[in-house]
């Protein structure tokens, strides 16, 4: 009991306040497992719900609010996964080692124009393997190892080359001006709306490669986290502002931000809910 305040007080400059945390040998609730990728839904029939990929495939559902357990998601994706991307109708979009694209189906029907899209991404994928996956509303996004990204819209095909080498992350945001975030084994974070010409400045960068993106719409703008290689985590107003770092130190397998802006860390140890603190 004389810890806590005295940790509360040494903690009091720092720019993160603890949601929660789940840890490897916790049992109530239960730790999820090692973290490989990371998923939340903004809206839809499965708002408030983290996705929680591991190693082996397996794909757990967590409350956002508490990380309480809702079960798993119901795939026959054999192997690692190494991107998801949860749509708003529910269903989810899955990215395999190989890189191949696969589709999980939600109860809601489906408009026949998205079963299409995403039927067209999976041929394109089974000849020209993905390297990272995000979906918006009406579009796929998928990265290559040449270092160009795609998004594959009804409206047509929009393409652009931001990086030097492999893509390693990208996700998308639905705001007034969907854009696309994409990074890569460069350090580089860029931001890219498809139909124009990728932002010539990188969002961020840095010395080692990146190795997890993700963006959403929060109540202050738009917000990215980024994590690299060298351990460090970065949430980042796409629109500019203040930007907060995190280091937990085992090495960063995926970030998430969710509807409220926390931010989520997942590592091989642990998964971590992280407030932003402060102006």
């Amino acid at each position: 009991p004389r810890l806590r305040p005295a940790l509360a007080e040494l903690a009091a400059p720092a720019p993160w306040r603890m949601r929660w945390a789940r840890h490897r040998g916790d049992v109530s609730p239960p730790w999820p497992g090692p973290v490989a990728v990371l998923g939340a839904t903004a809206g839809g029939p499965s708002a408030g719900l983290l996705l929680v990929g591991d190693r082996t495939g397996t794909v757990r559902l967590l409350r956002e609010s508490d990380a309480t357990s809702e079960g798993r998601l119901a795939h026959r994706v054999q192997g690692r996964i190494t991107a998801l991307a949860p749509t708003a109708d529910g269903t989810v979009l899955l990215l395999d080692e190989r890189g191949r694209l696969h589709t999980v189906r939600g109860t809601a029907p489906r408009p026949p124009y998205l079963e299409r899209l995403t039927d067209a991404v999976s041929t394109t994928l089974s000849r020209h393997p993905g390297t990272a996956l995000a979906a918006i509303a009406g579009s796929v996004v998928v990265g290559d190892r040449l270092g160009s990204v795609h998004a594959f819209g009804v409206t047509g095909l929009h393409q652009a080359a931001p990086h030097s080498g492999r893509v390693t992350a990208v996700t998308a945001v639905e705001s007034e001006t969907p854009f696309v975030c994409s990074g890569g084994a460069d350090g580089t974070v860029r931001l890219w709306t498809p139909g124009r010409a990728p932002v010539p400045e990188p969002l961020a960068e840095r010395r080692a490669p990146v190795v997890a993106l993700h963006a959403a719409p929060a109540p202050g703008g738009p917000l990215v986290a980024a994590a690299w290689a060298d351990g460090r985590v970065e949430l980042i107003p796409a629109e500019g502002g203040r930007r907060r770092a995190f280091r937990p130190g085992p090495a960063v397998r995926a970030v998430a931000v969710t509807a409220t802006g926390a931010l989520l860390v997942g590592t091989d140890e642990s998964l971590v809910c992280l407030e932003p603190y402060g102006s």
